[in-house]
C-alpha cells in the first residue's frame, strides 16, 4: 500500500519509529529537504525529537 501511495503523491507523515526510514526513502529529495528546512526554522536548536521522523540530523 505505500509504495502505491508513493506513486500517488501521498507520503506517510508519521510512521512507526521502526518504519520512518522506509517511509522516508520513499520521499523526494525536494519533500525531503522542505522538511528539513521547516524543521531548522521552528527549532533552530534541535531539541524536539532529535534525529526522529527522518527530518533532520540525528
Amino acid at each position: 500500500m505505500s509504495a502505491e501511495l508513493v506513486t500517488r503523491g501521498v507520503f506517510v507523515g508519521r510512521a512507526p519509529i521502526d518504519y520512518q526510514r522506509f517511509h522516508m526513502d520513499q520521499t523526494t529529495n525536494a519533500f525531503r529537504t522542505a522538511c528539513g528546512n521547516i524543521k531548522s526554522m521552528l527549532d533552530p536548536k534541535k531539541i524536539l525529537a532529535p534525529g526522529r521522523y527522518g527530518i533532520g540530523d540525528p
